[in-house]
């Protein structure tokens, strides 16, 4: 018995024992933590109560706004209302998929998750107010990336204001809202709307490529134009607000602010009035018209037709009519100025005509035009049938004689005439501080080889020279290119590089000006430049010239036609030049898409500016009733 009690002592000894360390090394494990909690991981946590006590807010700024020259508004902020989803939580695939499901009625809602279930009625809600199906907003919620401070999504923008204080009175969720935001009006609707662009909200890619920069998922941003050109300069910085808040969320108090800077307001180089004019004048045909300082590259109008509201590209646009848009054979999403590709036609004659003379051709050396000219079996048409007789450089200017530009052009070394092409910035951009401008296209024997795998068609023959050299065959350039030729000559060789902005004003009314620039100098004699320039006073002045339709009482203006084949009946309309004549200061070109003969469509399109330029538009009570299209024999025909 003895023995049997001092076992049990024994055991009960080193249960004790046992229990005794257990308890200790929990308490350790407490003490441990506790040291981890309190004193290692102290900042941590105080930085969380922080966060749980206080929130930061971005303040948007202002967007600059978009003057002419002479302060006129073009582009303004006004208030918008749009639709947002706030505290927006992460949803997984697996959750989309479950939220997907309970639309189709496969799962039961009071099974699931409360976020879940938050997240179901919320979207409902949201497609009730918004007309949107319930996969959409879902779509929207599961696509779309938060707003990094206020973890806030957009699902619909520019509500109708009616609407809007509707909407706001039946929201009975806190997580959805109606929220003011600063929207964009441009004034005129349509006028410049090429130039002026429009802003829309970021899409995700841009996001992505420009979050390192300052913007935010639900920022504006410019899409065309101006507006995406300088966006950052119009844009402004965020400002932000530290709040104090209550266990609901409840603003108690402003800790700290930084107020936000308002972007740079953008002064252009056009004119309102005379845009306005020219885009009246223009209306519903496909054309383009170019205005600019010959001296300092400002551009002073800028006509891409039809022009489109601004207004509608940047709201909401329906799919009827947003199809209507895209479909047309008038093709008003393209900026026909910097990005449509044509060719010259006559216009280009100038570029031919100075290599020629570069080649130490004689001006005076005649070419008999008998209004065909034969080649290699193959028969090319002058401009007239049957012909214009002994042809020297003025005449075939004045006349615009093919027969000269076919002959001599296959007289003078090919690369010598590419090179003067290329001198005046022929295939290449010209550099405007708009976006989408194409480089166009100077055909070169190394070109076709890459362009045709064919060895019979790869082939650099004479009649690709021939073509080329009043502006024909694969030769393509945008009208801005055009222009610029006609500057390199008006202004003596020099190109300025084309702009359409004249200055900034920032916050503070700090005037930042834009300065003119060089483009580029051409390498050309002198002397054979002063040729080409008495020529160009031919086609309006001389007595069987071309471009009498600018024969004007009070400017002497130089230019040259063209009407340039293209694939459809009716040919291209083109005339390009300047004036004055003796101190040129504005040079221009002025086209139109199947306008036919070019002294008459573009001739008359380039009248109308030049005639509100000097203010003498309706003289008389006469009123020019717009652009007239004709069809007339071609007059710069290639091949019979």
């Amino acid at each position: 018995m003895n023995l049997k009690r001092e076992i049990d002592e024994e055991n009960e000894s080193k249960r004790y024992i046992s229990f005794i360390l257990i308890v200790a090394f929990i308490f350790s494990l407490l003490i441990i933590r506790l040291f981890y909690l309190q004193i290692l991981k102290e900042d941590y946590y105080k930085e969380k109560v922080i966060k749980n006590s206080f929130r930061e807010e971005i303040l948007k700024p202002t967007r600059g706004k978009i003057y002419d020259k002479n302060g006129e508004l073009l582009a303004d902020n006004r208030t918008g209302y749009k639709l947002v989803y706030k505290n927006t939580p992460e949803i997984s695939r697996k959750e989309r998929n479950i939220l997907s499901k309970l639309e189709d009625n496969e799962l039961n809602l009071e099974e699931q998750t409360n976020k879940i279930k938050v997240l179901y009625k919320d979207i409902l809600k949201i497609s009730e107010m918004t007309n949107l199906s319930y996969k959409k907003v879902l779509e929207i919620f599961y696509s779309k990336t938060p707003n990094r401070f206020t973890h806030e999504i957009i699902i619909e923008d520019d509500i109708d204001v009616k609407k809007a204080l509707i909407q706001a009175e039946n929201i009975d969720s806190e997580n959805i809202d109606i929220v003011e935001y600063s929207k964009r009006k441009y004034v005129e609707d349509d006028l410049a709307s090429h130039v002026v662009g429009y802003v829309k909200n970021i899409s995700d890619d841009e996001y992505e490529e420009l979050k390192d920069k300052g913007y935010a998922p639900d920022d504006l941003i410019g899409k065309k134009g101006i507006e995406k050109q300088y966006d950052l300069e119009l844009k402004g910085k965020e400002g932000q607000t530290l709040v104090e808040i209550d266990a609901k969320g409840n603003i108690i108090d402003i800790v700290n602010e930084l107020k936000p800077v308002k972007g740079n307001d953008v002064y252009l180089s056009i004119d309102k009035n005379i845009q306005k004019k020219m885009t009246e004048y223009m209306k519903d045909t496909s054309a383009t018209f170019i205005a600019m300082n010959v001296k300092t590259g400002k551009i002073i109008t800028f006509i891409s037709s039809p022009e489109i509201d601004s207004n509608k590209l940047s709201s909401k646009i329906n799919g009827k009519e947003w199809s209507e848009i895209v479909n047309s054979k008038m093709t008003p999403l393209l900026n026909k100025g910097i990005a449509g590709l044509y060719p010259p036609g006559s216009t280009f004659k100038p570029v031919t005509g100075l290599a020629i003379l570069e080649a130490n051709v004689s001006p005076d050396l005649e070419i008999l035009s008998t209004g065909r000219f034969e080649y290699g079996g193959v028969t090319f048409k002058d401009s007239h049938r049957l012909g214009h007789g002994l042809t020297n450089f003025n005449k075939a200017m004045e006349e615009s004689v093919n027969t000269y530009f076919y002959d001599l052009s296959l007289k003078i070394p090919r690369s010598d005439f590419l090179d003067v092409a290329s001198e005046f910035g022929v295939g290449k951009k010209t550099g405007i501080d708009i976006p989408g401008e194409n480089s166009g296209l100077l055909p070169t024997p190394e070109w076709k080889k890459r362009r045709f795998s064919n060895r019979k068609l790869n082939i650099w023959l004479p009649g690709d020279t021939i073509n080329m050299s009043i502006g024909q065959g694969y030769l393509l350039l945008t009208p801005i290119q055009v222009l610029m030729i006609y500057e390199a000559i008006a202004n003596n060789g020099v190109q300025m590089k084309p702009s359409l902005v004249s200055k900034f004003v920032d916050s503070n009314d700090k005037v930042i000006e834009i300065k003119p620039e060089v483009l580029r100098k051409l390498e050309i004699d002198s002397k054979n430049l002063e040729i080409l320039k008495k020529s160009l006073e031919l086609p309006v002045k001389g007595k069987h010239g071309t471009a009498h339709v600018l024969n004007l009482d009070y400017v002497d203006v130089s230019a040259k036609t063209g009407t340039a084949q293209n694939s459809n009946i009716n040919n291209h309309s083109w005339i390009a030049g300047y004036f004055p004549s003796k101190d040129p200061e504005v040079v221009f070109v002025s086209f139109v898409e199947e306008g036919g003969y070019g002294a008459i469509a573009a001739g008359r399109q380039a009248k109308k500016f030049i005639e509100e330029y000097y203010g003498k538009g309706n003289e008389n009570g006469k009123e020019d009733k717009g652009i007239q299209k004709a069809s007339k024999p071609n007059s710069d025909a290639k091949v019979e």
